[in-house]
């Protein structure tokens, strides 16, 4: 009984604050994203796609081990990332701000954040949920919690028993 109520506490735990702290830096990235988005001038939004490349540095490959689709692939966020703040820079530097050409700049870093942020929530999906350990976890836990759950079910059973031939030896007597 004390090593299901134990496991629940650290099955909480996990996922209260162990599980958003292995991807901390993918999120400041994904808030980093939605800055740029959120930007109205090319310069602007390139300060802050930088930020967000240099919050997942850290990260490469892709996590997700079992298809290794290109979305999910960090190396690959970053080089689009790299690709958008070079085409920010350039059309910031050639073109007026209110210009059709550098609306259209702006307009596509917005669209290419939106993809970005998606990518990123796959990655974390990946990184979090179906991360070996993650399911390692999950299994232990929920073997925790069915044995937990067993063991009540037959105890109340037996104390139900035990209760009920009590009732009985006062009722006929």
């Amino acid at each position: 009984m004390i090593v299901g109520v134990l496991g629940i506490v650290v099955y909480a735990y996990y996922f209260a604050y162990g599980r958003n702290s292995m991807v901390l830096d993918v999120l400041q990235a994904k808030e980093y994203l939605w800055r740029a988005r959120a930007s109205i001038n090319l310069d602007g939004m390139a300060d802050y796609m930088s930020k967000a490349k240099t919050a997942i540095v850290n990260r490469t490959g892709n996590p997700n081990w079992l298809f290794h689709l290109p979305d999910t692939d960090f190396d690959l966020i970053k080089h689009d990332i790299d690709e958008n703040i070079q085409a920010a820079m350039n059309i910031s530097a050639t073109e007026s701000m209110g210009s059709y050409g550098y609306q259209r700049a702006v307009n596509n870093i917005e669209e290419v954040s939106i993809e970005l942020n998606m990518h990123l929530d796959g990655a974390i999906v990946w990184s979090t949920d179906w991360h070996p350990i993650t399911l390692v976890l999950n299994a232990i836990a929920w073997s925790i919690f069915a044995a937990t759950g067993i063991y009540l079910i037959v105890s109340a059973r037996a104390y139900l028993k035990e209760y009920m031939r009590k009732y009985q030896r006062l009722r006929y007597t």
